[in-house]
């Protein structure tokens, strides 16, 4: 986010010009802004606002990071409905968007409640033996991203209060508003739940590993959701791109969801456990027992071949780890209704 993007631009703008001119005064003074910097005669609703995001992007200039935190603690809720920040949820009869700052929304798919065979059958084409036994699961109901979380989500998110753990606002490798985040370890991820809660007042964190392949499944039970075998027209995968892609690149799943094979592995909350024996039933994460020190990732990434971006792939990482082919996406219970 070095280079705003043109609806960033636009979104703030919109945002600085409807400042009053003491709102606007405080924000200058507290950025330390040069006086030369806005043009004599500009006015709330002329050129200031350009001037100035000129000179946030400059070698000399304070940064977006800290021009945003500026602007939430000097004047919170000024704006017009359609910029304000609100913790509350735009809900259709099922698929919602979560409301961020700045124009921004977080979009959930409904996943149904359902019965699966979670893992991969024995004669499944590049099955490892982790991925067994097969073994019924129950899933609830549940709310999952779209999308793995992008750049432009993760920046605006970082900027929200310390829960636990600082976050960097730009971490990942390719730059890119609508790139998944990557370089995030599974600590980084869970600090982006906790923050989004407290802003939204709903309760988002990591998916288990069993929601996580039922969602990407999408009842199906070959080892794509797409079928047996899977191409670079529907995933970014083995290497062909050379980077993350766009989300939404690719066509969806049978939930609607995106990128669930390839492009970037996913955080679970699970602990690893070297096989299936034993594992909850119930859709829940598996955190008792198995390897306490290792988190379990799903999905593949755009520098994996395509039996590691099976529905049934899982791998491992420890918790800290941050690479740029792994981030992640959140997942949330229904709603609450009046």
């Amino acid at each position: 986010m070095a280079n705003l993007s043109i609806e960033e631009r636009l979104i703030l703008v919109d945002l600085i010009n409807q400042l009053m001119q003491p709102d606007f005064e405080k924000l200058m003074y507290a950025l330390d802004v040069p006086n030369s910097v806005i043009p004599s005669g500009s006015s709330a609703q002329g050129n200031r606002a350009i001037a100035l995001l000129q000179w946030v992007k400059s070698p000399g200039g304070c940064g977006l990071m800290e021009l945003l935190k500026t602007l939430e603690a000097i004047a919170p809720l000024p704006f017009d409905d359609s910029l304000e920040s609100k913790p509350a949820q735009e809900s259709s009869t099922e698929n919602y968007r979560a409301r961020l700052p700045h124009g921004v929304h977080l979009e959930m798919v409904y996943i149904p409640e359902g019965i699966f065979l979670m893992g991969s059958p024995e004669d499944e084409k590049g099955r490892y033996k982790d991925e067994g036994p097969q073994h019924r699961v129950d899933v609830p109901v549940f709310y999952m991203g779209k999308y793995p979380v992008t750049q432009k989500e993760w920046f605006i998110v970082s900027t929200f209060p310390q829960v636990e753990r600082k976050l960097k606002s730009e971490p990942s490798h390719f730059q890119g508003d609508d790139l998944p985040v990557g370089q995030v370890s599974c600590h980084d991820a869970v600090e982006f739940c906790k923050r989004l809660s407290k802003h939204t007042g709903q309760n988002y964190r990591l998916p288990s590993e069993a929601e996580w392949e039922y969602a990407c499944r999408a009842k199906t039970t070959t080892a794509y959701s797409f079928g047996d075998s899977i191409t670079t027209e529907q995933a970014n995968l083995d290497r062909t791109v050379g980077k993350t892609t766009p989300v939404g690149t690719y066509p969806s799943n049978g939930f609607g969801l995106c990128d669930m094979h390839g492009n970037v592995w996913e955080w679970c909350l699970d602990h690893w456990h070297e096989n299936y024996d034993g594992a909850p039933s119930d859709g829940s994460a598996w955190i008792e027992g198995g390897e306490s020190s290792l988190r379990v990732v799903c999905g593949g990434s755009w520098s994996h071949n395509p039996w590691s971006c099976r529905s049934a792939s899982r791998y491992y990482y420890y918790p800290d780890v941050r690479f740029d082919d792994i981030g992640f996406r959140v997942v949330c219970s229904p709603p609450r209704t009046p």
